[in-house]
């Protein structure tokens, strides 16, 4: 049971970070960007945790088809589609498959 969560929704698809001692990102919906982390474009209809190198997220937000979270340091870390840069991060790939640092 998570009792203390935040849930983002983006097209198609639906994240929850857990607010516990590790805080877990979980996702399941729509993959068709890559949006949920796994390497491949399946769309998953059980929840599955997302990974984030290096930072443990304190706040998720979902886009359109992508992910980007934020630590308590200022670390913005983004995947899924940046076709049009709006991972702020002077890219425009169409997709990021692994989650990249946006700003810090």
């Amino acid at each position: 049971l998570l009792l203390q969560s935040t849930v983002s929704l983006g097209w198609q698809y639906t994240c929850i970070l857990a607010h516990t001692s590790n805080e877990l990102v979980k996702c399941w919906g729509n993959n068709a960007y890559y949006q949920l982390n796994t390497g491949d474009t399946k769309s998953r209809t059980s929840p599955i945790t997302i990974s984030f190198p290096s930072t443990v997220p304190a706040n998720i937000e979902a886009g359109l088809y992508f992910i980007c979270v934020i630590d308590n340091a200022g670390v913005v870390m983004c995947v899924g589609r940046n076709e049009y840069g709006q991972f702020g991060n002077g890219a425009n790939n169409v997709y990021e498959a692994s989650p990249t640092v946006s700003m810090t």
